[in-house]
């Protein structure tokens, strides 16, 4: 492989990425108030309804030279009744020309309606739901820190050194080498970009006297839940408590940041290379993969809520404190109250379709490259639409007065645009444009 994405599809698919964290973070703060499991159990019926019933659609009415191709190692891969229809793991291209050669066929259509007979003979592609309930709970823990959007943005950044290793285990194409100078004015650049003085201000009511403002050296995520960021759980980040002259304490403390980043970094590379390892072993294309991915999630996030409801320890480990007062039925029933039906389809419509040209882009591009790329643009297009957001439509996610004071401090700024420069100047490196 080793091709290189064009960078004008990577940035417009971290702008549509931008666009469907807004009405995220609308949904997140705004509509469930932060109650991460409310979101959790109305965004996973939204979105497997959504999809369902679109690529529904797009699977019965659009012609099969649409929702049929299969691209394979940059191809597109012929189809046969044994590998396609019938679902055997053979390989038909070494069949040719023998005895035992494959039927050739136009490629089936994929989408909502037959993914069920791949799922029945290949249930590896249940994967995805496990992966996606990994994702939820060491994102949820993390968050739970003063330095959990950093150490988010670490993980996702760390990852892209796995993706190659981990493509091995499932026998992907290598992937063309980065060079580390790359490595490091990328992800300095996006480090810089999340470095922040936060600048707070009390609330005027909860002030005996006049509101001030005080500064302090920080990471975006500790007075309030940061803006845009890549986050489906809306939890808010409280400030880390100081862990106490206890050796064990510390050790457990340590555990306790080690094991959900370990877990995230393993995720987001597992999440791309499964991509392209059920495309190129099971040949489920775009279509085909997206509702596997969502189609099943509420079968995965429903029964793993309710485990944690009646498991005490669990329930106290990964809940808030907010949704560990509720029991399971009180909280499905506040969460259809909840639900603003237009934000919340506007929200995962943009964001499975940014899931959609992701798929897209692994399967047809250097995969390691693809991840880099998408993770720095994606960086970098965030805190950008942090400031449009304030500047201009502050209300959709009601946006406090410490949040617009910290985003539009001078140091902030000038930190940040140092920032997307080398972020920027390793894209072009990495294209060969400079």
């Amino acid at each position: 492989m080793g091709r290189l994405p064009p960078l004008w599809l990577v940035a417009v698919t971290q702008a549509m990425s931008v666009c469907g964290d807004a009405f995220g973070q609308r949904v997140a703060r705004v509509d469930f108030k932060s109650s991460r499991r409310r979101m959790m159990m109305m965004m996973s019926v939204v979105t497997a309804v959504q999809i369902f019933v679109l690529l529904g659609i797009v699977e019965l009415t659009f012609p099969r030279s649409i929702t049929g191709p299969l691209y394979i190692d940059d191809k597109r891969a012929t189809c046969y009744r044994e590998t396609d229809i019938d679902h055997r793991t053979i390989d038909c291209g070494a069949l040719a020309n023998t005895t035992r050669a494959c039927t050739e066929i136009e490629c089936p259509a994929q989408g909502p309606f037959t993914f069920w007979a791949v799922v029945a003979v290949h249930p590896l592609v249940l994967l995805n739901g496990v992966l996606d309930l990994a994702y939820y709970t060491a994102e949820f823990q993390l968050y739970r820190e003063a330095f959990g959007l950093l150490l988010l943005v670490i993980a996702s950044l760390a990852s892209s050194f796995l993706v190659g290793p981990v493509g091995d285990l499932f026998h992907l194409p290598k992937t063309k080498p980065i060079a580390p100078f790359v490595y490091i004015l990328g992800i300095g650049g996006a480090l810089l970009t999340l470095v922040e003085r936060t600048v707070v201000i009390p609330d005027a009511s909860e002030s005996s006297g006049p509101a001030a403002a005080h500064e302090t050296s920080s990471i975006n995520a500790a007075e309030s839940q940061p803006l845009l960021k890549d986050s489906e759980s809306g939890a808010l980040s409280p400030q880390a408590e100081l862990p106490a002259p206890s050796l064990w304490r510390m050790l457990r403390r340590s555990l306790g940041l080690a094991i959900p980043f370990t877990v995230l970094s393993i995720v987001y590379a597992l999440y791309f290379v499964t991509q392209v390892y059920f495309n190129d072993r099971y040949r489920l294309n775009v279509y085909g993969y997206t509702s596997v991915d969502q189609v099943l999630l509420p079968f995965f996030v429903y029964p793993y809520l309710f485990l944690i409801d009646v498991v005490p320890a669990l329930k106290r480990a990964i809940e808030n404190e907010t949704d560990q007062k509720e029991s399971f039925g009180t909280a499905l029933r506040g969460a259809w109250g909840d639900l603003n039906i237009f934000t919340m389809f506007m929200y995962r419509l943009l964001i499975n379709g940014r899931a959609m040209i992701y798929f897209y882009l692994s399967v047809q591009y250097d995969l390691s490259l693809v991840y880099l790329e998408l993770t720095l643009m994606r960086i970098m297009f965030s805190w950008l639409g942090s400031i449009v957001l304030i500047l201009l439509v502050p209300r959709l996610i009601r946006t406090n007065a410490s949040e617009r004071a910290t985003a539009l401090h001078p140091l902030n700024l000038v930190a940040k645009a140092i920032g997307s420069a080398a972020i920027v100047l390793s894209l072009l490196i990495l294209n060969k444009v400079i």
